[in-house]
């Protein structure tokens, strides 16, 4: 009888004992049920990566030595306190690098605003002077000043940029890598001057102008704005002309009248720089026919003809098929100089895809020179044949008297979106070198990025950290509690 009792009091404990973990395993399943809910609808998120660390590079010294001589002083304000950027693990590196800048550089100070408490202290920033054609000074507002916000000035000018504005983000909104180091800098050289370039980029041709080379520009010191050739002429011959995969032809005018192809011809002969950026899929026919027979006549009568086909490089290759390949300087003087800017401190190679190639002729008394060349294992191939065997040239550069310069590239990757946003190419440093070399930009080349190599949980990717919190808090707790029922089952009927 006694054994009886005491049997039926263990099964008690026992039954006790199991109601009490399969109760823990109901509240922790309906808690992160909880969690996850308001995690979708209020955006909230869960962090668990490694804390990232950046420190700047000898580039950024240079270019702040450099900056040194303007004679002015520098601020980078931020409208957070420290306390919450030094919270966050990510906008926590946009922080640390300012810090690094101001100990670098003497003339650099950081400090912070407190604009959710006095709203005020932001206002001077929202506006900006600008000049009319006369040189009149009118002040217009442009800035949006929020808790996110950098603020980077000096006495003469200032600029506002939201803490994203540091990091490569790709179509998903998601982190790429970390670019502080070079948009600290462009903000910096922007606020030493009231005065900037412009880089036009045509439009209605078709064009892909990716944000990832607007954002290189904007790095570069320049202001992009858009420009229609049928109605106006750039004025500032001081900047740059962008035309990016044009898939439409030029218009050129008749006699005694300016159409597209004229006003290009104005803006190089007047000492403006231009980059022509082809895709030969969007040039050619597959016969080999010109889509874009005006604008090829003119690259033509400057030196730098488009030639029909895509390059191929199965012993220099980077893939199986060959089509994607390393290129590399050309040995020519121009090459010699963007080569010394574009390695001075590193050398990452230069990446094309499906490239068309160029031939060079002096036309007109305008001298050509190659600027990327493939190796000599190289093939060109049209309509599914071989036409050509030997190095390529893929890019290439001709000036004329009036100072003028022409930067003709025949391939679509060089300037796309991910072979810009990385530095383990050398497109980024080429693009910059260009800008450097031949149209007498500041440009940050050298500046190091942090790639994230885990970008599936921060804030700015919410759509992923949204299956990853259901993952932590739905999935893994649900498992664990089925387990527990399959084990207490099993348990009661032994």
């Amino acid at each position: 009888m006694f054994r009886t009792f005491l049997k039926r009091q263990s099964g008690r404990a026992g039954a006790v004992g199991a109601g009490l973990i399969a109760a823990a395993l109901l509240l922790a399943l309906a808690l992160n049920l909880l969690l996850y809910g308001l995690t979708e609808r209020y955006g909230w998120y869960v962090y668990t990566t490694e804390k990232y660390e950046h420190q700047i590079g000898d580039a950024a010294r240079d270019a702040l030595s450099e900056m040194r001589g303007e004679g002015l002083g520098l601020r980078i304000r931020f409208c957070s306190d420290e306390a919450t950027l030094t919270g966050d693990p990510v906008y926590r590196l946009v922080w640390e690098t300012a810090r690094q800048m101001a100990e670098a550089a003497d003339f650099v100070t950081v400090d912070t605003l407190d604009i959710m408490r006095d709203p005020e202290t932001a206002d001077f920033y929202r506006w900006r002077t600008v000049y009319d054609e006369h040189g009149t000074a009118r002040r217009e507002e442009v800035w949006r000043v929020a808790k996110n916000s950098v603020i980077v000035a000096s006495d003469i000018c200032h600029a506002v940029v939201p803490l994203s504005a540091f990091f490569v983000l790709d179509e998903d909104g998601r982190i790429l890598a970390y670019n502080g180091e070079e948009t600290f800098l462009y903000l910096l050289r922007y606020a030493l001057s009231d005065t900037h370039r412009v880089a036009y980029y045509t439009q209605s041709h078709g064009e892909q102008v990716t944000s990832s080379m607007l954002s290189l520009l904007l790095c570069a010191g320049y202001e992009p704005r858009t420009v229609d050739l049928l109605s106006e002429t750039p004025a500032d011959t001081d900047g740059l002309l962008v035309v990016s995969h044009p898939r439409y032809d030029f218009y050129k005018g008749g006699e005694g009248i300016e159409a597209e192809i004229e006003r290009l011809d104005a803006f190089v002969s007047g000492g403006g720089t231009v980059l022509v950026f082809l895709d030969p899929n969007a040039s050619f026919d597959a016969d080999g026919a010109h889509r874009l027979p005006k604008l090829a006549q003119w690259l033509t009568d400057r030196g730098v003809t488009p030639v029909p086909g895509v390059v191929r490089d199965l012993a220099d290759g980077i893939t199986a098929d060959g089509y994607t390949l390393v290129v590399d300087y050309a040995d020519s003087p121009a090459a010699a100089l963007m080569r010394e800017a574009a390695r001075r401190y590193d050398d990452p190679r230069v990446i094309v895809r499906e490239s068309g190639t160029l031939e060079l002729s002096p036309a007109g008394g305008i001298p050509a020179e190659p600027l990327l060349v493939t190796s000599s294992s190289a093939t060109l191939w049209q309509g599914g044949e071989k036409v050509a065997s030997g190095a390529r040239t893929v890019c290439a550069v001709s000036r004329d008297a009036g100072g003028g310069t022409l930067v003709v590239c025949a391939d679509f990757y060089l300037t796309a979106s991910d072979a810009l946003d990385t530095d383990e190419y050398g497109n980024r440093d080429f693009f910059f070198a260009c800008l450097s070399i031949f149209g007498g930009a500041g440009t940050p080349l050298g500046a190091t990025m942090l790639a994230f190599e885990d970008t599936a949980l921060h804030d700015l990717t919410m759509r992923s950290a949204r299956l990853w919190t259901a993952l932590l808090c739905v999935v893994l707790p649900g498992a664990v509690a089925a387990g527990g029922v399959v084990y207490l089952r099993r348990r009661r009927r032994r």
